[in-house]
């Protein structure tokens, strides 16, 4: 299903403020005679609130409770006089927000930056939207991430924790969907790099996030798998597992040759809007693929209303059950969501482990036998045929 609420950082997901936020920190510096810090440098020390900030730079002096908040009130006074000198959204952002916003898709953003200046950014940015919360480092409030702030965006938005993803690029904001009890997704392209962010469900561009809010299947599970969009940043993954020989042959295609022939596939065969990576939630990297052909697209000759079927696992991962929870899980999303009458699937006869994935999902034997001629490879290899009906 695709998510009712979108929760945005602020710094580093929707605007660039680093060059504005450093500036404002080297001033409280050079007025007390103390070395600056370079834009890169304060990459790695935002993203927990002004007071962390400001002691990460005075670091190693202690300041006390009073000099603290003295920094703080100068620090405000200069940040909130120059705040959108150098800040802007990242290239893609604006129209990303009115294409969520045009959808009917809640927007909401939780930031650690002060009330006041998350407020003046939001509305100088972004003046055609409507935000459901737009929620800064508040007086009395709790910060990221503890869990009560999701739980107050998703009051205000009149959702529950199914119907919202956060989008941040820091863990910090991983984390405070982990509390909240939502989904998230982490950006590169903002103060972390993808290395610091490993782990995480992650995109590297505004279009791959793109895909992932507005994909029909956005973060479909089972108990094991999570169903998403294939995303460029799969590609060494993807040719680790495709590149073994035992795996291609058995769907219909050769194995990968390497990283760049995984990501041509990713960017031309599986974003095609009806194949998706099965992400392993333990490891959080894409373990195999499944998807469907409508009618035109089939190896099979089905009726208008029919879909066919097809689903591959990684090797290491065989035996365990994998495929028969993706299998129910895309039968399910065919049947509810694209309404389709009769499901069809087929097997090569040679891999019967395939044919016995079918059976315990409910598909039948039709007593058919095919060859595929639109295969990439297998073509010469007859198939048994197997259907679903609703």
């Amino acid at each position: 299903m695709k998510k009712k609420l979108v929760i945005f950082d602020l710094d580093g997901t929707l605007l660039d403020t680093i060059e504005d936020l450093g500036n404002a920190v080297n001033y409280l510096l050079e007025r007390r005679g103390m070395p600056q810090y370079t834009l890169e440098q304060y990459r790695k020390m935002v993203g927990h609130g002004i007071r962390n900030l400001i002691r990460k730079a005075f670091s190693p002096m202690e300041l006390d409770d009073a000099s603290l908040e003295t920094c703080v009130a100068e620090f405000k006074a200069y940040y909130l006089a120059h705040i959108d000198e150098h800040t802007q959204p990242f290239p893609g952002i604006v129209a990303l927000l009115n294409d969520l916003y045009a959808k009917g898709i809640k927007l909401a953003v939780v930031s650690n930056k002060v009330q006041e200046g998350t407020e003046r950014l939001i509305h100088e940015f972004f003046p055609d939207l409507t935000f459901v919360a737009i929620f800064g480092n508040r007086v009395g409030y709790p910060m990221k991430p503890a869990p009560e702030i999701v739980a107050s965006v998703l009051a205000k938005a009149g959702c529950v924790p199914a119907d919202a993803v956060m989008v941040g690029d820091s863990n910090t904001d991983m984390l405070t969907a982990a509390n909240g009890g939502i989904d998230g997704i982490a950006v590169s392209w903002g103060n972390r790099t993808r290395e610091q962010l490993a782990g995480n469900r992650m995109v590297d561009t505004v279009e791959e996030l793109r895909r992932c809010l507005l994909d029909e299947v956005f973060l479909m599970e089972t108990r094991r798998l999570r169903v998403r969009p294939w995303l460029d940043a799969d590609a060494e993954t993807l040719y680790k597992y495709a590149s073994d020989p035992e795996v291609g042959p058995r769907a219909g295609w050769p194995p990968h040759q390497s990283v760049e022939d995984s990501l041509q596939v990713i960017r031309n065969i599986f974003s095609n809007g009806h194949t998706w990576a099965l992400e392993l939630k333990e490891t959080a990297e894409p373990v195999g693929c499944m998807g469907y052909y409508a009618h035109g697209e089939s190896n099979i000759d089905i009726a208008p209303n029919d879909a066919e079927l097809g689903y591959w696992i990684a090797k290491p991962y065989w035996n365990q059950g994998l495929c028969t929870e993706a299998l129910q899980t895309m039968i399910d999303y065919c049947f509810n969501m694209k309404h389709f009458q009769t499901l069809w699937a087929d097997f090569f006869v040679d891999n019967p482990a395939s044919g016995r994935v079918m059976e315990k999902c409910g598909f039948q034997d039709t007593g058919r036998v095919n060859w595929c001629s639109r295969l990439y490879q297998g073509d010469e290899r007859p198939v048994k045929i197997m259907r679903l009906n609703r």
